[in-house]
């Protein structure tokens, strides 16, 4: 069984994991510095106003433009997620030449023998043009709003298809949107400088709600981030509880518990917090410690209205692994009412498989059995069984889909009352959310009167943010009609392929049906047709014998038969002879097959009368 596990270099992939270098190989801080002071004086032109910027999508691809002072260039990180399945990434460097707005690219480990480079520049578009050299199939776009990249490797199998991307914002608690940038120096690096946890630390006490679960982002006592779920209703909870990293040791950061996984029943292989606040977490069973315990993986990512998880599981006995991406919006009355219509919708549409599940199951076994009764009977009365039990298995059927488009209709129905529900509901949720935005904002540093001048400087981004972010809620509309259009799709498939499974039962029912009407009519033209008479046969004892022939009946759908038989005198009664039977009678019309009397006849055995009373299958 194929089992897909992650490369070890998953956090180098990923956006700005922190890691920890061994203190042989880290950088003096003199020379870091040097390396920055040398890095801020290089012109990079068209390039400049790009450093920090991040551009995602919803399917959880990225492209990062950062500063690389180390190697005194700009590292282009291209992501692909490929629904988590098969990501891959790529890193460009990028350095000035002598040229104007002209530059030399390089891929790095994009070649078997030397890496893929060539000398670039970039159009009043932002299109990236090839002047001389190979990247290899690479296109690369860059804008304030938006970017494009595609790639195909030339030393490996993956390809990076076309991906436009937006410009990544945060919302902050009043409406207002910053870019997210990976500069250390804009307004979103110093919002969430304050907090081991960055930028989480700013939807403390707020509650979120996707198509189904409701998700509470809280601190407990010991400032563990805790993200609470439950259902709409507040039933089936789960805690995942995060411990704060340190400022000396990033790797304080882990996983105290999961929902739905007890203490000890999971290991993690892989926890980061990247600085663009994407909250990484890779893990493995502990079931055995001699077998394979299943690899899953969930990224969190908070945009202030918005937190998106995207995760990836694949558990001991799955031969590929299962994905998933939700999207967790603040709670309102429409969208709480939405989750537990859609919460009541699962319960019915789970019943209903379990009892299609059941009913499929006992239908089959009630067919399969009414049809070997009426093969082994030979009688017409076993399959009029059949076909009874066959009625009441339809009509169970058409019970049950009126049963269950009746729940439907009711939840129709009460949906005037589930709406004051959720809207009670989801009033309490927001004043608390409220509550927790005041708390906030109150308990905050007085760094607060500097941070007009930083939304002044990022006025013109964010009004570039904003109108990608609109962009993005339409975009995210568009996608739950698509759902909703798929959800219908779906049950008008499922609806079809039950029928179509009806409709093959039918025909399989049908097909029986004439099978064992075709066996009726050839056992019955058997019995006309066979004659026997009684003999007497050496080596019985002196006690007559019942012999016979077997003409030809066409067509022969039965081929070993029994033929049952009654013996008596002319002058006796029918009804009062002696009984008896031939097993896989063939008709040989002499003393090699023979039915054998209990005792003698009245009568000369060339005088008895023998009647074929039934004719049955050997079975």
């Amino acid at each position: 069984m194929r089992k897909i596990l992650l490369a070890s270099a998953l956090c180098a992939t990923l956006a700005g994991c922190a890691t920890v270098e061994p203190a042989g190989t880290a950088q003096s801080s003199q020379s870091l510095a040097a390396a920055q002071a040398a890095f801020q004086q290089i012109q990079w032109g068209f390039l400049q106003p790009y450093i920090g910027h991040l551009y995602v999508n919803d399917d959880g691809d990225w492209l990062q433009v950062m500063a690389d002072p180390a190697q005194g260039a700009l590292a282009i990180r291209l992501y692909t997620a490929n629904n988590l399945r098969d990501s891959s990434a790529i890193r460009l460097l990028v350095r000035p030449t002598a040229q104007p707005d002209t530059y030399h690219m390089l891929i790095e480990q994009s070649g078997m023998f030397s890496d893929d480079q060539a000398t670039i520049r970039f159009d009043e578009s932002g299109r990236m043009k090839i002047l001389n050299g190979s990247l290899n199939d690479l296109q690369l776009s860059l804008a304030d709003a938006a970017a494009h990249f595609s790639y195909r490797a030339s030393a490996a199998s993956f390809h990076m298809r076309p991906k436009p991307l937006r410009r990544d914002v945060y919302t902050l608690p009043d409406g207002g949107t910053i870019p997210v940038s990976l500069d250390p120096a804009s307004p979103y690096q110093q919002l969430r400088a304050a907090s081991p946890f960055g930028i989480w630390e700013q939807s403390v006490g707020q509650t979120f709600v996707s198509r189904i679960v409701l998700l509470k982002i809280d601190k407990d006592d010991a400032g563990n981030l805790v993200f609470q779920y439950s259902l709409p209703d507040g039933s089936n909870p789960g805690r995942e509880v995060f411990q704060a990293p340190s400022s000396t040791d990033p790797r304080a950061l882990r996983v105290l518990s999961m929902p739905n996984r007890p203490a000890g029943s999971f290991d993690s292989r892989q926890l980061t917090l990247s600085a663009d606040d994407r909250l990484i977490h890779r893990f493995t069973g502990t079931e055995n410690i001699f077998t394979y315990n299943g690899d899953y993986l969930n990224i969190y990512i908070n945009r202030g209205d918005s937190i998106r998880i995207m995760s990836r599981a694949q558990g001991p006995d799955d031969d590929s692994p299962s994905t998933g991406n939700n999207i967790y919006l603040p709670v309102t009355r429409e969208r709480l009412a939405a989750a537990m219509e859609n919460r009541e919708r699962q319960q019915v549409e789970r019943e209903r498989d379990r009892i299609y599940a059941q009913r499929r199951a006992a239908e089959r076994a009630a067919e399969s059995q009414a049809t070997t009764n009426a093969i082994l009977s030979g009688l017409a009365s076993g399959f009029q069984q059949a076909n009874q039990s066959n009625q009441r298995m339809a009509q169970q059927s058409r019970d049950f889909e009126r049963d269950l488009n009746q729940k439907l209709r009711q939840i129709e129905q009460q949906k005037q009352q589930r709406d004051r529900e959720a809207a009670a509901h989801a009033d309490r949720i927001m004043a608390a959310n409220a509550a927790a935005a005041q708390t906030r904002a109150a308990s905050a540093p007085t760094s607060t009167a500097s941070s007009p001048p930083q939304r002044t400087a990022a006025a013109a981004p964010a009004a570039s943010a904003s109108a990608q972010e609109a962009q993005r809620k339409q975009e995210e509309q568009r996608k739950a009609e698509e759902a909703r259009a798929a959800e219908q799709a779906r049950l008008a498939k499922e609806k079809q392929r039950e029928e179509e499974t009806r409709r093959k039962a039918e025909l399989a029912r049908q097909e029986q049906e004439r099978r064992t009407q075709a066996l009726l009519d050839h056992l019955a033209a058997e019995r006309r047709a066979i004659r026997l008479q009684a003999a007497q046969c050496p080596a019985k004892g002196g006690l007559p014998s019942v012999i016979g022939i077997r003409p030809r009946v066409q067509p022969k759908v039965a081929n070993c038969i029994t033929v049952h038989f009654e013996a008596r005198c002319p002058a006796d009664r029918p009804g009062t002879g002696m009984i008896g039977s031939i097993w896989a009678y063939n008709g040989m019309g002499n003393c090699t097959e023979t039915g054998d009397l209990p005792r003698k006849l009245a009568c000369d055995v060339r005088e008895a009368v023998v009647e074929v009373t039934n004719v049955t299958t050997c079975q």
